[in-house]
């Protein structure tokens, strides 16, 4: 498990009325090695907070789910 915090923004030049907020995101990895095989997922924004990076004004990172077979050779 994976905890990112990022406290909440202060008043800027940029986007002064823009709502800020402090952010917390949980990421979860998990590891399987079989054979010399290992399968690895995560899950990224775990509980898909929405937010948004008030200094570029963009939206964050939504969940995202991946998985990797790597073969030891």
């Amino acid at each position: 498990v994976d905890v990112r915090y990022r406290s909440r923004v202060g008043s800027g030049l940029v986007y002064p009325l823009d709502p800020r907020s402090d952010i917390t995101m949980v990421d979860l990895r998990a590891n399987y090695a079989l054979h010399g095989t290992v399968l690895q997922a995560k899950v990224a924004n775990l509980f898909d907070l929405m937010y948004a990076d008030v200094q570029e004004r963009t939206p964050g990172a939504p969940r995202t789910i991946s998985l990797a077979l790597l073969r030891k050779f």
